[in-house]
């Protein structure tokens, strides 16, 4: 009976975890899809959905292109006395144009993300705070990439990329903008959930879903908490003359724990790479291949914590 108890309970964890893996890379299938896929009926599936959003493993998240909206996206480091940590998060979730704060461990120890629609709107932001910052450096999203990565593998794929030249403008109307809220803060919801909440048609909200997506204006993707699997995440800002060495690198699967990519301009790091892994000698091997390229400077940061996430706010 033991036996057979403990080969259920890792029969059970095998399929949690190839259900993760099946929702990392499938995103934006529906979940009726995503069963099938997973060779299990619907309310199985929502068995180890609940199961996923009780132990905080993962969960659904929509993200928006912001260059569709005429904003660019902006990062910004930030070297804060810790006294003052508490202080500056409170001043930057008071401006609508921040969507991102997180905390550090490093040279830089507050990051937060911004909508702009220029760099004079950077400025006005960190004019608010300035009396606390020490030091700063602000990276300008050019192009961005995650990878999909798999919970026990080391298989990566590239789902989504996004650049800030030549993107196609969306024109958003009062119903939009009410259709967008509610997806980016509910993403779990139905077409037929938001429907009977804004009284909208459901054949409505499905058309605009669909037409955003065609456009890559809104994208789905499922986000898997690291620390819940024990990985530990990094940040490594780079600064070199040749950017496709690493790109190449990422691409062709020879950093095995790099998880995305941001490449960025008007800033002293042109490249910003992200890592999860379990133990240190994993990224340890990484940063050993990425040493030997031509690399000016760089820069590494702990412990990423988000204390604030916002979407919707550019809406």
């Amino acid at each position: 009976m033991k036996n057979q108890s403990k080969n259920q309970s890792k029969y059970a964890k095998n399929t949690l975890y190839r259900v993760i893996d099946i929702l990392q890379n499938n995103p934006e299938l529906s979940l009726k899809e995503i069963a099938r896929i997973c060779h299990m009926k619907p309310p199985r599936l929502n068995y180890y959905l609940n199961l996923i959003r009780k132990n905080n493993l993962g969960r659904f998240v929509y993200y928006i292109n912001p260059y569709c909206l005429g904003y660019i996206e902006c990062g910004i480091y930030l070297k804060i006395d810790k006294k003052n940590i508490t202080k500056v998060i409170n001043k930057l979730k008071s401006n609508e144009k921040v969507f991102l704060i997180a905390t550090l461990i490093g040279k830089f120890n507050l990051f937060f993300g911004a909508f702009v629609r220029n760099l004079y709107d950077i400025n006005e932001i960190i004019k608010e705070i300035a009396r606390y910052v020490r030091e700063y450096y602000i990276a300008v999203r050019e192009i961005y990439r995650e990878f999909s990565r798999k919970i026990r593998s080391k298989e990566r794929k590239v789902i989504f990329e996004y650049g800030y030249i030549n993107m196609l403008k969306i024109e958003l109307d009062k119903k939009d903008r009410e259709i967008l809220k509610s997806i980016l803060a509910n993403p779990d919801e139905s077409s037929l959930e938001i429907s009977e909440k804004l009284k909208i048609p459901a054949s409505t909200i499905r058309h605009k879903v669909r037409e955003w997506r065609k456009k890559k204006f809104l994208k789905r993707s499922f986000f898997i908490n690291d620390l819940a699997f024990n990985k530990h995440l990094l940040a490594m800002l780079i600064r070199t003359r040749d950017v496709s060495e690493i790109k190449r690198m990422i691409e062709g699967n020879e950093l095995k724990t790099c998880i995305g990519y941001s490449t960025t301009f008007g800033s002293i790091w042109n490249i910003e790479l992200y890592f999860s892994y379990e133990k240190f000698e994993e990224f340890s091997a990484d940063y050993e291949k990425i040493s030997s390229l031509s690399i000016d400077s760089y820069e590494i940061l702990l412990g990423f914590k988000v204390e604030f996430y916002d979407l919707s706010r550019i809406i």
